[in-house]
């Protein structure tokens, strides 16, 4: 059942008897919110006003904190739904996302689940936003850089990205009362790449009138040309880059943003440039020009044979004009994707402001 009131939260929290045993003896005030097994998922009372509803989510060292070695600061700020009562008499409800570049499910699952009524957890398809839902009205729950370190304790800067709502004297409906935050959209900056456009055209068009050249005999083409465009970029600028980061831990320093950026634009400018090569290479590598080139031609190809009980081996049939037709318009498209990227010709609009 949802707990819809700060009345209602409170008694739940008093008529709940602490989980008693060995991991979590009595003394520790582990107080379930529903399922007596999901101890993580439990109500934490913060003070006589305020009570956190916590999935047990980003608190310190163990994920579900059965040990309260969180303060009690800590495990309001983390938790996903936190019901306070105002001096004034005024009840509030902060609702919390995530971390960036974090997908919890469970917490998107708990807040659909213990969202009191009159809001509501929606999550956009495709985008992979997330809002909440109020008189009808969608307001964007944004994910938080904060954190708690490991072995500190210490909370990282505050960015205050959570959503505060008042709760109406007869409990149905709620006004948003903190900052509305907009959804981050990514896209191309015109004026910063206009004089590069026709270098990148003039690129992709030398790439692949030279990829036959740049065929490779090992089997894979993609991670052996990143690996060696790392390396020839150490060589080169003292330094690698984010598009071969993997490698970045043991080659060598990673350039700043900006740095990369320009590097990019060098080399994609400069006809003759020592790394112009090496980027083509990498590049036909992670746009996946290699699998195309393989099913222009009839090719060896495998399936799982059922009656045999293992693979057979045959000669496929090659494209057909039109679906290599497509597959080039698509990897076009997807150069135009990476060059945007890695030469720093996007930027980030926040849409609704």
């Amino acid at each position: 059942m949802r707990l819809n009131t700060f009345e209602q939260v409170q008694k739940r929290y008093e008529s709940t008897k602490p989980v008693n045993g060995s991991q979590t003896p009595k003394s520790l005030d582990v107080r379930p919110i529903g399922d007596r097994r999901r101890k993580h998922e439990r109500i934490v009372k913060i003070s006589d006003t305020c009570y956190a509803l916590s999935d047990g989510l980003y608190v310190w060292g163990n994920v579900y904190d059965l040990g309260n070695r969180s303060t009690p600061e800590q495990v309001k700020r983390f938790s996903p739904i936190v019901w306070e009562k105002t001096p004034d008499g005024d009840t509030r409800v902060t609702v919390a996302n995530g971390r960036v570049k974090h997908a919890p499910t469970s917490r998107f699952a708990f807040l659909d689940t213990w969202l009191p009524n009159g809001l509501r957890f929606k999550s956009h398809q495709g985008s992979g936003e997330h809002w909440i839902v109020s008189g009808g009205e969608e307001y964007f729950l944004p994910k938080s850089t904060v954190s708690v370190a490991n072995t500190t304790l210490e909370t990282t800067g505050e960015d205050n990205k959570f959503l505060v709502f008042e709760q109406s004297a007869g409990g149905t409906y709620f006004t948003l009362i903190s900052k509305r935050f907009y959804p981050e959209r990514a896209c191309v900056d015109i004026d910063v790449k206009r004089p590069y456009k026709e270098s990148i055209r003039d690129f992709y068009d030398w790439m692949l009138t030279m990829a036959p050249l740049l065929r490779s005999d090992t089997s894979s083409h993609r991670y052996g040309g990143e690996r060696q465009f790392a390396e020839d970029l150490l060589n080169h600028y003292g330094s690698i880059h984010d598009l071969t980061h993997k490698y970045g831990h043991f080659i060598g320093p990673l350039a700043s943003p900006s740095e990369q950026w320009d590097h990019m634009r060098e080399i994609t400018s400069d006809t003759q440039h020592p790394l112009r090569v090496a980027l083509a290479k990498y590049m036909l590598g992670v746009l996946n020009y290699w699998h195309i080139d393989k099913r222009s031609v009839p090719y060896e190809s495998s399936r799982w044979d059922v009656s045999r009980r293992g693979p057979i081996t045959y000669m496929a049939e090659p494209l057909t004009q039109e679906e290599l037709t497509n597959e080039l318009g698509r990897l076009r498209q997807r150069y135009v994707n990476k060059v945007n990227k890695i030469c720093g010709f996007t930027k980030t609009v926040t849409k609704g402001e």
